[in-house]
């Protein structure tokens, strides 16, 4: 499929389309909006590429977030939908990956863990204790290496806000002591505020990268600029008052 290009003076009908048009005209440019992001996308579902779960299934979860943000998209707010859009697309990635849909167990494992949980219930009704590992595997005439194959085939993964008890007596989140995705959240800032950044006029934007990235005075960018120090300063505050709105 061709990627569906948007012109700028198009936008405000296609998302007023969306929010207010008829249901074939809602559908419609809903359409246009998905077909025109879908590179962006691929591009954030690469990211989970390797981690159990297909190429079709990951484009396939993106673009549910995708719709997602065009849903609640607010054009009124003057943001970019892009920039609104990434942190939902990876959001709703993130959450898939973590699910147990995409930990797929086999149905080997899954009928075998039915068996030994029928078994450790029969066993516990009957002996008043929860069976071992070895009394399981003579239940069943399975070795018990399969046995705790399947029982670690079938575990639900942690949540990364299970409190975990520390050697201070109080408690940890496994979300605090397991790094995140490397420099996942400062790409989203990343990408967030170089949109902001070309949002400004070109006269604040080489104020800003001047005095934050190439960390000159204000006293130099004014002499580059043959103005003011003073008015290097106020607009170096404008530029910011316009990052914030933007952001």
């Amino acid at each position: 499929m061709a990627k569906e290009n948007i012109a700028l003076n198009e936008e405000p009908e296609i998302w007023r389309q969306v929010q207010s048009g008829s249901a074939e005209e809602r559908a419609e440019a809903r359409e246009r909006l998905v077909e025109a992001n879908m590179q962006l996308v691929f591009w954030l579902a690469r990211r989970f590429v390797g981690r159990g779960c297909d190429w079709e299934d990951l484009c396939q979860i993106g673009t549910i977030g995708l719709l997602k943000a065009i849903d609640h998209f607010q054009p009124a707010y003057k943001n970019r939908f892009s920039t609104y859009a990434v942190p939902m697309i990876l959001g709703e990635l993130r959450r898939a990956i973590r699910d147990d849909g995409l930990l797929h167990v086999s149905r080997s494992y899954k009928e075998r863990m039915a068996k030994i949980m029928q078994a450790a219930q029969r066993f516990l009704e009957e002996q008043g204790r929860e069976p071992t590992i070895s009394e399981l595997s003579v239940l069943l005439d399975l070795p018990q290496e399969q046995i705790v194959l399947a029982l670690e085939a079938n575990q639900r993964p942690l949540s990364l806000q299970t409190p975990l008890d520390n050697q201070d007596g109080g408690e940890a989140t496994l979300q605090e002591l397991v790094p995140a995705a490397e420099g996942e959240e400062n790409w989203v800032q990343s990408l967030a505020l170089q949109q902001a950044f070309a949002r400004l006029p070109d006269r604040l934007c080489y104020i800003m990268e001047a005095r934050y990235f190439k960390e000159q005075t204000q006293q130099q960018i004014a002499q580059s600029l043959g103005v003011s120090q003073v008015q290097v300063s106020r607009l170096e505050k404008q530029a910011l008052r316009l990052l914030r709105d933007y952001l």
